[in-house]
């Protein structure tokens, strides 16, 4: 996929695992506006009750003011 500007977009990569009853959420790519509602949806069909959920962002690479709000 291109942008307006000529250059290749970076889609959003979404995993999740479950290490020792902890979700651990491993994002890739980008986290802007348009990653937004495939990780809300994406973390709201798992089961948190009681869980806590651990972010890896270090495969991110980018994520913009929309991609913060939504952490």
């Amino acid at each position: 996929m291109e942008t307006p500007d000529g250059t290749d977009a970076v889609a959003l990569g979404i995993e999740t695992r479950d290490e020792d009853g902890c979700l651990q959420v491993v994002l890739t790519g980008e986290l802007d506006l348009a990653g937004r509602t495939p990780l809300l949806a994406h973390v709201a069909g798992e089961d948190l009750e009681g869980r806590d959920v651990r972010l890896d962002l270090r495969a991110l690479e980018f994520m913009d003011s929309t991609g913060c709000r939504a952490l």
